[in-house]
């Protein structure tokens, strides 16, 4: 199986730069998809998406008491730097393409330079970006962990961050602020208040969000979802936000009626189990788009190729053998999707594998069972890396 067109048309080229809510955006004027969950690919390797085996790369992750990986909710891949964003530690361990610790960026506290609590990081090409809610300011630091910079966001609220080369945005998940309600505030890099966009009625404060991040960002293009209709807007460097992409879920569409009744009512009246509330997260390359969703408590990924406009819907993220992605643990950077596997992980794994005497099948079986030897269930795990297909691949 490869990626499918089925039910895939392009209406117009006609964008329009969004300074009202997403509802006034018909969805005949942007390209369409249409999922069905029942037609699915099995795996991520049926999509077609993933360069061959010899691009593989498998990172056993130094250990010391330095850099104890807690849980990790982002990985970058910059400059030859892999940054692993730990939320449990609040910190941001830097490892090379080797796997060995280079250096962790740790700066909690209530100075200046220092951040309370390590709400959103964005990793750009000179700097990392920290948003503190609790400090209400966004810290600057460069790509070794030196203080750069302190910006007052005391006026504004947003629960994610990322930064263009002229804007900051904040992304609000339905909250109320001083500054008005809208889901994105536009920041010039001092910190003012340039532009607020999608604007929403207090009403709309119980409208679903997605709790993982519902944007991406590759080589200065950035892609958001408005998950009440699973609209996905794309951003310029200039701080328009333009309608992309709409994502038709048919039948399992949550109707417009139950939008903004709140999570709880929802669940007590079982509509997780006929509807699909909405896009989760988000994460891109130069060449795909990854949208993630649930359905009856099952993790789904579609697929979107940038350069085909062709799609493929698939319910698990495996790759190669044993050690597979897990359905919602992997990160799309620089052109390779990434999985963290926990020592804990992978020697239960081993262990399974050794009892019932499975042979590796391949060339990448046999390194992860190589490398799987030498990791002890107090160590850090590894790093699988796949690389993608890009815009100059077939």
């Amino acid at each position: 199986m490869g990626v499918k067109g089925c039910s895939l048309f392009f209406v117009s080229t006609l964008f329009v730069i969004l300074s009202g809510c997403s509802d006034n955006i018909s969805h005949s004027d942007i390209t369409q998809i249409t999922i069905d969950v029942k037609q699915i690919d099995q795996c991520l390797a049926d999509a077609n998406i993933i360069r061959t085996e010899g691009e593989h790369k498998l990172l056993k992750l130094e250990t010391n008491d330095k850099c104890i990986i807690g849980n990790i909710s982002d990985i970058v891949f910059q400059d030859n730097l892999l940054y692993i964003v730990d939320d449990l530690s609040s910190c941001i361990l830097v490892f090379n393409t080797d796997g060995r610790f280079e250096f962790k960026i740790d700066k909690r506290g209530r100075a200046h330079n220092e951040y309370v609590e390590m709400t959103d990081v964005h990793i750009s090409n000179n700097n990392v970006w920290v948003l503190d809610n609790i400090g209400c300011k966004i810290v600057v630091y460069d790509l070794k962990g030196a203080f750069v910079r302190s910006i007052d966001i005391s006026s504004v609220w947003g629960h994610h961050l990322f930064v263009s080369d002229n804007n900051i945005f904040l992304v609000n998940k339905w909250s109320e602020t001083s500054s008005g309600n809208y889901r994105f505030f536009v920041l010039d890099k001092n910190g003012k208040i340039t532009d607020r966009l999608l604007p929403f009625t207090t009403e709309d404060c119980n409208r679903y969000f997605a709790e993982e991040k519902a944007y991406a960002v590759t080589d200065n293009v950035f892609f958001i979802c408005y998950p009440s209709d699973n609209t996905i807007y794309q951003t310029t460097s200039n701080g328009e936000i333009k309608p992309f992409l709409y994502v038709n879920f048919g039948r399992q569409t949550m109707p417009e009626k139950h939008r903004t009744i709140g999570a709880v009512e929802g669940l007590r009246q079982g509509l997780g189990n006929k509807y699909i509330w909405g896009i989760d997260r988000i994460s891109s390359s130069s060449r795909y788009i990854v949208l993630s969703y649930k359905f009856q408590a099952m993790p789904y990924n579609i697929i979107y190729d940038l350069k085909t406009g062709l799609h493929s819907n698939v319910n698990s993220t495996r790759v190669d053998g044993w050690y597979n992605l897990a359905l919602t643990d992997f990160f799309l950077t620089r052109n390779y999707i990434v999985s963290y596997r926990s020592a804990d992980d992978l020697l239960t794994t081993y262990d399974y594998i050794l009892k019932n005497k499975i042979n590796p099948k391949n060339s990448f079986e046999q390194r992860v069972a190589d490398v799987v030897k030498d990791i002890k269930y107090e160590d850090n795990g590894i790093l699988i890396m796949y690389q993608l297909k890009d815009m100059n691949d077939e």
